[in-house]
């Protein structure tokens, strides 16, 4: 019997029930922290809340405890801490208002500490001399991996198109 389920697992009791017990209160000012599954990206936790809906512990604690989110809001974290349910540490900001917060805090790494924020003067002009002169190791996909971008990025650098904000070239990596 190793057929693939076509359905979502079965979800014992109600969220709500399933949520608490997998909550580390500790010290009520501290963080509340979550102690079952995490997702990969941020290690912010995960809850299964029935019929294969996976949400945001944070996002979870928030509704529960708080109220709803508006629509293009954010359940962001005072404490920083990606596991951290606490109510006190939540607070509600646009996408904005968490980079803002971030930057404060000095979480944003910029410019060239940042590989993903893009590509500095140089390495553009490097990638343009090297693709006029059509030689088979300066091919676009050549140059993709060397400089760690997509091919997109080094299409739009020989067009001579420029994304930029502040200053720093925005070319998408990978």
């Amino acid at each position: 019997m190793n057929a693939k389920r076509k359905y979502a697992p079965r979800v014992y009791g109600s969220a709500i029930e399933r949520f608490w017990p997998k909550v580390n209160r500790g010290d009520p000012s501290g963080c509340w922290l979550w102690t079952a599954g995490v997702f990969k990206m941020g290690g912010y936790g995960q809850l299964n809340i029935g019929n294969g809906v996976i949400v945001r512990a944070h996002v979870f604690a928030y509704k529960i405890l708080i109220g709803q989110v508006q629509k293009g809001m954010f359940v962001c974290h005072k404490c920083d801490v990606p596991r951290c349910v606490n109510p006190e540490h939540l607070f509600l900001g646009t996408q904005r208002d968490n980079m803002r917060d971030a930057a404060k805090k000095g979480r944003l790494i910029v410019g060239k500490q940042n590989k993903s924020v893009g590509l500095s003067e140089e390495e553009i002009e490097k990638i343009k001399n090297r693709v006029q002169r059509c030689h088979p190791t300066n091919s676009m996909r050549a140059l993709s991996r060397e400089f760690r971008v997509n091919l997109w990025t080094i299409r739009q650098i020989v067009r001579g198109k420029k994304l930029c904000s502040g200053g720093k070239y925005l070319y998408a990596t990978y």
